[in-house]
């Protein structure tokens, strides 16, 4: 992979994620034209966001936390398709409260 990224992403990825993807239908006993695997992150979330038919004027609720590439599509479908955006800010770092 690294010594040709390239390659690796554009000619072996799809056939390595079609083995992985029988394998893993096999493994669940589901058909595996019912599984859908993607190369990454950043591509699975641009799908989803790309393919919600959410009404214009939507509001869409993000963390100050979220994943950089996260927040650039949905901001990207949210100017396309008149969604407004807000973040919310949440606490990083702080321990959760003991479990009794």
């Amino acid at each position: 992979m690294t010594s040709n990224p390239s390659d690796f992403c554009w000619r072996q990825t799809p056939r390595l994620l079609q083995t992985a993807r029988s394998a893993l239908a096999e493994h669940l006993h589901v058909p595996a034209d019912e599984l859908l695997l993607l190369p990454n992150i950043t591509f699975a979330v641009n799908l989803v966001v790309a393919s919600l038919t959410l009404l214009r004027g939507t509001e869409v609720v993000l963390t100050n936390q979220d994943y950089g590439a996260m927040t650039l599509a949905w901001q990207r479908w949210a100017n396309v398709r008149d969604w407004s955006m807000r973040t919310v800010e949440m606490p990083f770092g702080r321990a959760l409260p003991a479990m009794s």
